[in-house]
Order: C-alpha cells, then sequence, then structure tokens
C-alpha cells in the first residue's frame, strides 16, 4: 500500500491533468504513462481522485486496460486491499489482472462509499470472472440507493457515460437497466441535468428516457426548436409531431414550421398535411433546403395543384429566388431549360449555383456549364463538378489545374472533373498538382494519389499510352519526394507494370 501520509507533490495534479487530456485526445499510448504514474508510491491519493474526475468514460476503459497490462507487464504481485485501502488504491487493485484482486477491491468500503470509484465500479460490472461482476453489481446497487438525492448528480452522471460505453460488452446487459432506474427514482434535477451534457450518448439516452415520461406538448416543441444535437432535436421534433397528430392541434407545428433547421420544418409540414393542411405546403416551395423543398411539393400535390406550374407563375424575391430556380429543376421539364438559362448569369452565385444543379437536371447541355467551370464563386464551381460535366476536354482542364494565376477552387475544380476521366488522367493530375505552388492543393493532391497507389490501384487492368507513360515518369521524378519513400517507389513500380 501506499504512504499517503508524506511525498505528495503540488504537481501531482497538474501532471495528471496533463496525461489526463493527452489520453482523451486519442493518445493510447499515454495511457500507459498515466497507469504508471498513479503507482507510484509518491502519488497524493486526493490529487490523483480530483484530475480523475474530469476524465471522459473512453478514459476510464482505456486506465482499466493500461492498468492491467501494467500489473502484467511488471509482473506486480496481486495484493488485495484491506477494506479501509484508501480510495487510489482501491482504483488501482480493481484494475488488476488477478480476479481474486479485482473481487477484493469491490468490497471494499472506498468502492461502497466514494463515488469518484464508480466508473471503475461500472466497468467491474461487466467483468469476465463471475464473482468480480456479482459483487461489483451488489455494491454498485448498494451504492447507488445510498446516494439517492445525496448531491451527487456528477458521479451518477459518470456512471451513467461509462454504462453507455460498455453496454455492448457481452456480460452488460443488466447494468444500464441499473443505472437507468437510479436515474428515473432521483429527482427531476439529474435527468434535467443530463438532457445538458456535451457527451452526446448521454445526452441522447437522457432525452430518450425523458421523452418515456409524462412530458407536456410545449416542452417538446421547446427542445424541438432549440436544441442544438440533432438526434435529440429530431427526437423530440418526432414526438412533439406525433402528439399534435394525436390531438389534432395545428399550433405546436405551426411554431416548429418557424423552426431554422429543415428537418424540424419538415417534420412539421408532415404532420400539418396529415392533419388537412396541405394548403401550408405553397408556402416552403422556396425553401433554402431540398428536403423542405420536397415536403412542401408533396403537400401541393396533395391539394390537387402542379408545383412545377406554381414554380413557373411565381414571382420570386431576391430571398426566395434560388429556392425557386432550385425546384423549378426538381419539378419542371424540358421546356423549362429556357426559364432556367437566364439565371446562370445572374449576380448572386447562391442563385447561379442553383441554376446549374436545375439545368443539368432538366437536360441543359453541358457546353453552357463548362464555362462556368472559372467562375469567381466556389460554390458554382462546386455545383458545376458535381454534375461531372464533360464538355470540357482533359487537355483545358490540364491548362486550368497548371495555371497558377488561377483561383484555388478552380484548379481543385478541373482536378475533381479529371478524376473523372480514367485511372492515369487521375494520376496526372495529381502529380501535376503535387507540383504546384499552393500547399492546400499539394496536400488535396497527395492524399488522393496514395490513395491510389495503395488501394485504388489493384482495380486498374489497362496501361498508360507510352506517351502518357513518359510524361508521368517525368512528373514522378519530380512529385517523387512529396509522396515519401514508400509511396514513390509503389508509384514507380506501378506506371513500370506492363498489366497487358
Amino acid at each position: 500500500m501506499r504512504d499517503t501520509g508524506g511525498g505528495r507533490s503540488a504537481d501531482t495534479e497538474a501532471e495528471l491533468v496533463g496525461l489526463l487530456t493527452a489520453v482523451q485526445d486519442g493518445r493510447d499510448a499515454t495511457a500507459w504513462d498515466l497507469a504508471q504514474r498513479l503507482t507510484e508510491h509518491g502519488t497524493d491519493p486526493d490529487a490523483a481522485l480530483r484530475a480523475l474526475s474530469a476524465a471522459e468514460p473512453r478514459t476510464w476503459l482505456r486506465l482499466d486496460t493500461a492498468l492491467r497490462s501494467w500489473h502484467a507487464y511488471t509482473g506486480a504481485p496481486g495484493v488485495k486491499p484491506p477494506v479501509d485501502a484508501n480510495a487510489l488504491d482501491v482504483l488501482i487493485a480493481a484494475c488488476s489482472n488477478d480476479g481474486r484482486v479485482r473481487q477484493a477491491a469491490v468490497a471494499t468500503t472506498a468502492m461502497r462509499t466514494d463515488p469518484r470509484l464508480w466508473p471503475i465500479l461500472v466497468i467491474r460490472t461487466a467483468d469476465w470472472a463471475a464473482p468480480v461482476r456479482n459483487s461489483a453489481r451488489t455494491v454498485l446497487r448498494y451504492a447507488l440507493a445510498a446516494a439517492r438525492g445525496g448531491g451527487r448528480t456528477s458521479a451518477l452522471l459518470k456512471a451513467v457515460g461509462v454504462a453507455l460505453r460498455i453496454r455492448g460488452r457481452t456480460r452488460a446487459d443488466a447494468i444500464m437497466a441499473m443505472v437507468t432506474e437510479a436515474v428515473r427514482n432521483d429527482a427531476p434535477a439529474v435527468l434535467a441535468e443530463a438532457r445538458r451534457l456535451s457527451s452526446p450518448p448521454t445526452r441522447r439516452w437522457a432525452y430518450r428516457l425523458w421523452l418515456d415520461g409524462a412530458v407536456a406538448l410545449d416542452a417538446l416543441v421547446e427542445a424541438a426548436v432549440r436544441e442544438t444535437d440533432i438526434v435529440c432535436r429530431m427526437l423530440c421534433a418526432e414526438a412533439a409531431a406525433q402528439r399534435a397528430l394525436a390531438e389534432g392541434d395545428a399550433r405546436p407545428l405551426e411554431r416548429m414550421l418557424a423552426s431554422r433547421n429543415a428537418r424540424v420544418q419538415a417534420e412539421a409540414l408532415t404532420a400539418l398535411v396529415r392533419l388537412g393542411r396541405a394548403d401550408r405546403g405553397r408556402d416552403f416551395l422556396a425553401s433554402r433546403s431540398a428536403l423542405v423543398r420536397a415536403t412542401a411539393q408533396w403537400a401541393v400535390r396533395e391539394t390537387g395543384a402542379d408545383p412545377a406550374e406554381l414554380y413557373r407563375s411565381a414571382q420570386a424575391s431576391a430571398a426566395e429566388l434560388p429556392g425557386l430556380v432550385a425546384g423549378l429543376g426538381e419539378c419542371g421539364d424540358a421546356r423549362d431549360v429556357e426559364r432556367v438559362r437566364p439565371y446562370l448569369r445572374h449576380e448572386r452565385p447562391r442563385v447561379r449555383a442553383a441554376a446549374v444543379r436545375a439545368f443539368h437536371r432538366l437536360g441543359g447541355p453541358d457546353e453552357e456549364l463548362a464555362v462556368l467551370l472559372t467562375d469567381p464563386s466556389p460554390a458554382v464551381v462546386r455545383a458545376v463538378t458535381r454534375r461531372r460535366v464533360t464538355a470540357l476536354p482533359a487537355e483545358r482542364l490540364r491548362e486550368l489545374l497548371a495555371d497558377a494565376a488561377r483561383p484555388r477552387h478552380v484548379r481543385q475544380g478541373a482536378f475533381h472533373l479529371l478524376k473523372t476521366r480514367g485511372a492515369w488522367t487521375r494520376v496526372e493530375a495529381a502529380l501535376l498538382l503535387l507540383t504546384c505552388d499552393d500547399p492546400v492543393l499539394e496536400q488535396i493532391a497527395r492524399a488522393d494519389l496514395l490513395a491510389w497507389v495503395h488501394r485504388d490501384s489493384a482495380t486498374v487492368y489497362t496501361t498508360p499510352s507510352p506517351q502518357t507513360r513518359e510524361r508521368l515518369h517525368a512528373l514522378a521524378a519530380q512529385a517523387g519526394p512529396r509522396l515519401g519513400e514508400d509511396g514513390a517507389r509503389r508509384l514507380r513500380w506501378l506506371l513500370g507494370r506492363d498489366r497487358s
């Protein structure tokens, strides 16, 4: 056992916090350093437990694994902690590679009474050894019942977080039911606090538990409109819409329609249609969201009207114009190409981007979209490249790619189009970008070329022409250092390989 009366350092807590931060950032090797530091004789138990109180659930799991490895690697004898051992010694013993030591640690007073140890206690409830597992479940049930209403909300929610992390394990079937019951039986403030946590798994679990209860419709709508987590928001929006439908009340749905979130709007509009208010669809035909527009178009059809005709006759405001152009492309036909064409030259980039999508969808010629690859707006160029416009020859795209005077988004757009023209055109485009003067484009090209070299090249069964092979060898020699030794060597092998 450690000497708790001396050797404590004022820097212990700060050092442990630094190690914890590294582990939580995903540096698993640091978990070993953390385990080693915790097991040092002079470590102050209180400082260590204060530092660990900020640990995330996944960090507790990594610490458990690291301490098990430390015990196994060092060959440290498994020492059963006495019943009155300090909390840090109990924690370390509870992570021993000896099941008898783990079981003894679970039976200590600290494990029953110190909420700071609950994360490890929860992990032990899913232990592979049945005696450890059964003892841990008994102790946890006692600890949770004894702590009810005792101001230990933070510790209880940390236990929930760890339980959520291990619920996929084979022997973790009972633990979620145990902590769920503890939260359900505690003060309502515990569940309210859980719904405000930054941890998505715990927050979503808390919302599902909250929605299982008797929640007022106004509270559901408020959460649907204001909740920041997308999963929680949609859980509340769906529950609010179902309740409003069951009660035949359109007012909550109108509040949800005012939300700035497209999925909430679509959920509310769908429910309104089912309540017989399909006429509300007309007001959302010009939405910027494709999801809301699709829902609005369905609503209009439910009234017997044709959304395409409404788009054609609409008098658009400046704010509505992008949505109206996009909607016409979604509902119109080839006759509407002439209506969309003028918007390809509109002064607003958002309108031009919507026009590109609509023009392509309606069957407009690629030649008219190709000229927009040099548009000053990145959004417009992205719209062109996603349509995979084929009108520009590869030689012209390579010219745009190599022109250092062109904006980055134009060169990147040319690269994305070249990638669709065949394997060796893709390789040549990436090699050209690797030697450009733009570090961002270099990084994009390097990632794409290495992906091709190590993965996609396996599906290529053609060889480049002699002229192309000569160009590729010259570019590879120039760009080789940027690919790394392994990548450059494999690329040279692929270029020299006879696949015929």
